[in-house]
């Protein structure tokens, strides 16, 4: 057994205040902290972007400030436990939204560099394929499409030099296509994991039944004598480990 120390239960104590001690509401919160991950990349890179003159100050540090706010926003949420008030308690689909608008700002704001910033929208899909249904999995992919439908066409009229029709118009049928392919295998693999779910339960109602033929008269309901055996056995053991008795009637 590992010893405890003033430092590992200070450690436990710092982990319970940051992720509370709810086991669900832990795996929330770690999740969406793992996601929150790669927004901390992208704010370096901000911060890259515009130290080199990629990006202007003021749009990098509105974007930074929004992906900041988003985040904490998220967290608090989850920490206070004011996700449970709706039917989706990880808050999955509104994090998703939240995203994909913080790439499209990055993608209109990071000029000669915003071609990177389409990886990011395939990764931020991913992140809610085993937790959505097909109709959030399918809005989620609608709003990416539009989204960034409409900042690559505006963008490619009013800055044609840093972001050229031709390759734009390449960016959104990339989009097109790959987009659409992460939302069908989204519902795919939701239907499989709703079709798992079922088979289990069926499952466990079958050895349950089984159980209870195997163990008790169809007729009276009473254990037969195979399992009546088995509660002597149990009984004689407790008997012995207490120094007790126990009579039978």
């Amino acid at each position: 057994m590992t010893p405890i120390t003033p430092s590992t239960a200070l450690s436990g104590h710092l982990a319970d205040w940051l992720l509370t001690t709810d086991r669900q509401q832990r795996l929330r919160i770690l999740r969406a902290l793992l996601s929150f991950w790669v927004f901390v990349v992208c704010l370096g890179l901000i911060a890259h972007g515009t130290y080199t003159g990629i990006m202007e100050t003021g749009a990098g540090a509105m974007l930074a400030g929004a992906i900041v706010l988003s985040c904490t926003g998220f967290y608090l949420a989850l920490r206070t436990g004011f996700n449970l008030r709706f039917a989706d308690p990880s808050l999955t689909l509104a994090q998703t939204l939240a995203a994909i608008t913080w790439i499209a700002g990055a993608y209109a704001t990071t000029n000669v560099a915003h071609g990177g910033t389409l990886m990011l929208l395939a990764l931020v899909l991913v992140f809610g394929i085993f937790s959505m249904d097909p109709r959030r999995s399918r809005l989620s992919g609608v709003y990416t499409v539009v989204v960034m439908g409409v900042v690559m066409a505006y963008q490619s009229v009013a800055h044609p030099r840093l972001y050229p029709p031709s390759v734009e118009w390449m960016n959104f049928v990339f989009v097109l296509v790959v987009v659409p392919t992460i939302t069908t295998l989204s519902v795919q693999l939701t239907h499989m994991r709703d079709r798992l779910q079922h088979q289990k339960a069926e499952l466990s109602e079958a050895l349950e039944r089984i159980r209870e033929l195997a163990t008790r008269d169809e007729l009276t309901g009473l254990i037969n004598r195979r399992q009546m055996h088995q509660v002597l056995a149990e009984q004689v053991a407790l008997g012995n480990r207490s120094m007790g008795e126990f009579s039978v009637v």
